[in-house]
């Protein structure tokens, strides 16, 4: 679970368990630090998000998991949809920092579990944790 939550990537992860029309949408970062991390081995990811502020970590946990989401999409049940979803809202900033907001971890390893439950551990780890290859922004 460790890695779920350095990673967090995303899904490490706004206090709002779901994501509403009033959420506002917060910005991803910016496609060359995204490809340029997707792109490094395991062991420099990790060396690398740890280098990142709280802010970046959360914006790469959402590019990340918004791509994965918009990739799958129509694989994806109503179901794995509707966690995914959740797992996007409560990535901010405030996953990151320290001290660890013990509510938001505990929250968080609820959804890295049901999204296991449902994913399978492969497909929730490469959406969750940025794991497999880098994906492409979606062509406008």
């Amino acid at each position: 679970m460790r890695s779920l939550l350095l990673a967090g990537l995303a899904v490490g992860l706004a206090t709002s368990a779901v994501a509403t029309q009033t959420t506002p949408i917060e910005p991803d970062i910016d496609e060359a630090t995204y490809k340029a991390f997707m792109v490094e081995a395991r062991s420099e990811q990790v060396s690398v998000f740890i280098g990142l502020s709280a802010q970046d970590k959360a914006r790469l946990g959402r590019t990340h998991l918004r791509r994965w989401i918009a990739a799958n999409k129509s694989d994806l049940t109503s179901e794995q949809s509707k966690v995914l979803g959740e797992a996007l809202a409560l990535i901010s900033a405030e996953l990151y920092q320290e001290p660890r907001n013990a509510e938001l971890q505990a929250r968080l390893k609820a959804l890295g579990e049901r999204a296991e439950t449902l994913l399978g551990m492969e497909r929730a780890a490469y959406a969750m944790r940025a794991r497999g290859p880098y994906i492409p922004p979606a062509k406008k």
